[in-house]
């Protein structure tokens, strides 16, 4: 048996590209970016990128990252359920982030993200679902919960599957987990 690749987080993630690839850059909000790569790679499109973290050593390195590339950003610390947001963005990001935070604060958290996103705009999600086993994170999007969360606006995609292979901390063995993913166009006024 060949050794399963596992996920390269210096690149940005396949999705993101795939999914921005016919959408007109414009202000883009990347939620949790951690080391930036899907940060790096709009603004690198042209999108006018404000990149979110609650590390700010992170955002530090992010922003030498940015300035090392000839390139512009806004760097926020914060966590998503606190976060204080005045703009409206055309593409919201927040991949792999929101099933850290607890049941309560997930409800809001999306309600957020969708209130921050200009009209004709797009969010591109993805979190954990509770195919996984339990324990995996503390909290876990139902089938098709996250659909569900966009409802009332026009689902340009949208998939659960196995993600790609990672390598949890403190484990030696590579795991897959069921994700769901969704890019979601909210309507236009």
């Amino acid at each position: 048996m060949t050794e399963p690749k596992l996920t390269d987080f210096t690149q940005p993630t396949p999705q993101l590209v795939e999914w921005t690839r016919d959408l007109v850059p414009g202000s883009a909000l990347d939620i949790g970016t951690g080391n930036g790569r899907n940060a790096l790679f709009l603004a690198r499109e042209g999108w006018a990128v404000t990149a979110n973290d609650t590390d700010q050593a992170l955002l530090t390195e992010l922003a030498k990252s940015f300035k090392s590339q000839n390139l512009t950003g806004n760097f926020i610390e914060g966590n998503i359920s606190n976060l204080d947001l005045h703009e409206s963005y055309d593409l919201v990001v927040c991949l792999m982030v929101l099933h850290f935070l607890d049941a309560l604060q997930i409800i809001a958290a999306v309600d957020r993200l969708k209130a921050v996103t200009k009209p004709g705009g797009c969010c591109i999600i993805s979190a954990f679902t509770d195919a996984n086993p339990t324990g995996t994170r503390p909290y876990l999007f139902a089938h098709n919960g996250l659909r569900d969360a966009f409802a009332t606006w026009n689902i340009l995609h949208y998939e659960e599957h196995l993600g790609s292979w990672v390598l949890p901390p403190g484990k030696t063995d590579p795991i897959q987990y069921m994700t769901a993913r969704v890019l979601a166009e909210k309507p236009a006024v």
